[in-house]
């Protein structure tokens, strides 16, 4: 597997020793993603969404409504789709790193997904219901096939994966909403008030596991979606378009102009359809093209001369994104379940997003208050002494060894 890894990863890794200094601009994105991560968990966690209209309006003023719109239009799921793109993207970086240092790709990443499975368990059950590692674990699998096809194969099947299914939706008239979803809110908000901590963790595991209140053809979608934006985080890793930002400086601004206005038009035409609407489903294309656009146009924003001390205020989030995910999980149900401070369903949009924003905060001082002393965020630290099945340093005065990125 290494020697067959070699033509597709040699470049990247070139290219990664090259520029290292660069990468910290895939450090802050992956943070600026995570903030948006964060925003939509917390205000998941809130309650809001378990709400009926009656009580909803109540704890909901006009500018709550326009809030909770406007993060619905520029927020939800752009920010995981960007995260998703980077997941594949880090792919390559870490092929990279396997080739330059001589390592066995092949078990090195099987045991790197198969923690971060585990991670993803933890996450589903103690921490917050909505997991993503699951998913990305699971999926992350088809990496191992994909990066033996030549590039031009791996964007037509990228783009396929992104846009096609939600027109094919469209044309056969697929609903995008349950309305049996009410129902299912209101169990979760009875079970998240609870103050017993085991109470939660029960519901969590029946969210997570148990039958899904989403349409069985929109979760589809969300998982074709994870695999395209994986593909497309693949193909640029190999492409070194976010190694070197200025040398594809052209290429990353006409995506910008391309895929910034396109995925607003389509967001907005999402928010302003009903549910009844029959090209709805052709709308959730909007996700993953806005979320490019986003990716493209903060690349080339950071990458700015003037711009280094916000890749740098941002990077060490971006360096603990595991950590930084899963403590806030953590912290939004201290903060809203009832063996917390149970403000589940008690505060607007408004309240909730300068609760998430500072609780972000929060993290990324933590973040740069650990980095200060320490390699590696301490759940990195975890999953990288795991997968290579050996207690490494991690305190900044031990020998540097190679490990993952």
């Amino acid at each position: 597997m290494q020697d067959a890894s070699s033509s597709s990863g040699r470049t990247a890794a070139q290219t990664v020793s090259e520029s290292a200094g660069r990468l910290v601009t895939v450090d802050a994105l992956r943070a600026i993603a995570l903030l948006g991560i964060l925003i939509i968990n917390i205000r998941s966690i809130s309650g809001l969404d378990f709400l009926n209209a009656e009580t909803l309006a109540t704890v909901q003023g006009g500018g709550d409504r326009l809030a909770a719109t406007t993060l619905a239009v520029l927020v939800k799921g752009k920010s995981l789709s960007a995260f998703s793109f980077l997941f594949g993207f880090s792919f390559t970086l870490f092929l990279a790193s396997c080739i330059r240092n001589q390592r066995p790709f092949l078990s090195l990443y099987l045991r790197r997904i198969f923690f971060l499975f585990c991670f993803g368990l933890i996450n589903a059950a103690f921490f917050y219901w909505g997991d993503i590692l699951i998913n990305y674990a699971v999926l992350g699998l088809l990496l191992l096939v994909a990066f033996r096809l030549p590039q031009w194969l791996v964007l037509t099947l990228s783009l396929i994966l992104l846009l096609v299914l939600p027109i094919a939706m469209a044309i056969s008239d697929m609903p995008v909403a349950d309305p049996g979803m009410l129902y299912e809110g209101l169990r979760s908000l009875a079970a998240y008030s609870d103050p017993s901590f085991w109470t939660t963790v029960e519901h969590n595991l029946k969210r997570f596991f148990g039958p899904s209140d989403e349409l069985s053809v929109v979760r589809l979608w969300r998982y074709t979606d994870i695999v395209g934006l994986f593909l497309l985080g693949l193909w640029t890793g190999r492409a070194g378009l976010l190694h070197d930002v200025t040398r594809h400086h052209r290429t990353l601004l006409a995506i910008a102009l391309v895929a910034v206005p396109a995925g607003l038009v389509l967001e907005l035409g999402r928010a302003l359809a009903t549910a009844e609407s029959t090209p709805q489903a052709a709308f959730m294309a909007g996700t993953p093209v806005l979320a490019v656009g986003y990716i493209a146009t903060a690349a080339l924003l950071l990458n700015l001369a003037c711009a280094a001390p916000v890749r740098n205020f941002f990077a060490p989030a971006g360096k603990m994104a595991l950590t930084v995910y899963l403590m806030s999980g953590l912290i939004g149900e201290i903060i809203f379940y009832g063996w917390g401070l149970d403000l589940i369903g008690e505060v607007g949009t408004m309240e909730v997003l300068g609760i998430a924003i500072l609780v972000y905060a929060g993290l990324l001082a933590f973040c740069h208050l650990w980095l200060g002393r320490f390699r590696f965020g301490p759940w990195e630290w975890v999953w990288r002494c795991l997968t290579y099945l050996q207690w490494l340093p991690i305190t900044k005065r031990a020998p540097e060894q190679a490990a993952p990125r």
